[in-house]
């Protein structure tokens, strides 16, 4: 088909050039000014249905989500992997990799993974990928068998410093260090939900206190899980890795200084881009749909957040999708 009069996003281009482009076999195959194929020796061209007049669209590549829960099986009544596909392909999303922990059973052993494979491969719309997980769960010998016999089918492994779900507990220092030893001998990525359960504890019960009977505000869910928690749990995370820490990567982001030390440490981190466009004041506005963990942060995180991914103190921003009903 011959898509033409697109502004397309091309590599080396400062901004979109107007384009027609020639796709063959699924693929393109030429990239040229507008017109180019019209009427010239040998340069092929469709015809009728297949050409696509896209004046007024914009072309971009396809985006890589690093962090998705699409909640099969297991938890479907949130969301499944046709919808989750669906909808990522609608948002120009052409390639997803799911979580681990968001499974029954959870994807922390080959059984599971192959399990998970059978049952979302015919119902996926984009290419995907999995984490392997290692879950608070898990025995040392486990957590051996699970980086040894997934390394070569996932793309990475997931944990938790501090987890709500009963199905994927958070695991404790001596599961992390050996957990990051072992997949950077793998060579895979050990993904971390990085936010520190004692300052978490104890910021609840200050708030608690502090409140006495008074009513409950959105804006507590910020103070009970301050920056704090996530600066404390990413120099922790970086002693216990030492020399592995090249192959630790914390996920969703909230918080400036931890990207910085995550960065210094030699580890690699990302945002996601509600901690972009929001902060603990919409809270007021947008409620339960503002709720994630890490929550949003103070107003000033959003700037600084910013120029990190600008000079690649972040590598990338992710969605950290998690379909949930609206009840």
């Amino acid at each position: 088909m011959l898509i033409k009069n697109v502004a397309a996003a091309l590599p080396g281009e400062d901004d979109f050039r107007l384009a027609d482009i020639l796709v063959e076999n699924g693929r393109f195959a030429k990239i040229a000014a507008p017109g180019a194929f019209t009427d010239r020796a040998g340069l092929p061209g469709p015809k009728g249905d297949d050409i696509l007049d896209a004046e007024g669209l914009m072309m971009f590549p396809g985006a890589i989500d690093p962090h998705v829960h699409f909640d099969e099986p297991g938890f479907t009544h949130r969301e499944d992997f046709a919808h989750g596909t669906q909808e990522a392909a609608r948002g120009g999303v052409t390639t997803v990799i799911d979580m681990p922990c968001t499974s029954l059973p959870p994807v922390t052993t080959i059984a599971a993974l192959e399990n998970k494979l059978s049952i979302v491969a015919p119902k996926a719309y984009v290419d995907f990928a999995f984490y392997g997980g290692i879950s608070g769960q898990l025995t040392q010998a486990e957590i051996e068998s699970a980086v040894e016999t997934l390394s070569p089918k996932v793309v990475g492994f997931k944990c938790y410093t501090v987890s709500g779900m009963e199905t994927f507990t958070a695991v404790n220092q001596q599961q992390f260090a050996r957990a990051i030893a072992l997949c950077a001998a793998a060579g895979r990525p050990l993904l971390l939900h990085a936010e520190d359960p004692e300052v978490i504890r104890q910021s609840t019960e200050a708030l608690t206190a502090a409140r006495g009977k008074s009513a409950a505000v959105w804006r507590d869910y910020y103070a009970s899980r301050p920056e704090k928690a996530e600066v404390e749990a990413c120099m922790a995370a970086l002693r216990l890795a030492g020399k592995s820490a090249p192959w630790l990567h914390i996920v969703h982001v909230g918080t400036a200084d931890a990207a910085k030390i995550a960065a210094s440490g030699g580890a690699s981190c990302e945002t996601c881009a509600h901690y972009l466009a929001f902060d603990e004041e919409d809270f007021a506005t947008q409620g339960a749909s503002l709720k994630t963990a890490p929550p949003v942060k103070d107003p000033s995180q959003k700037a600084l957040l910013w120029r990190l991914l600008a000079d690649g103190t972040i590598s990338y921003v992710t969605s950290d999708h998690a379909g949930a009903p609206d009840y």
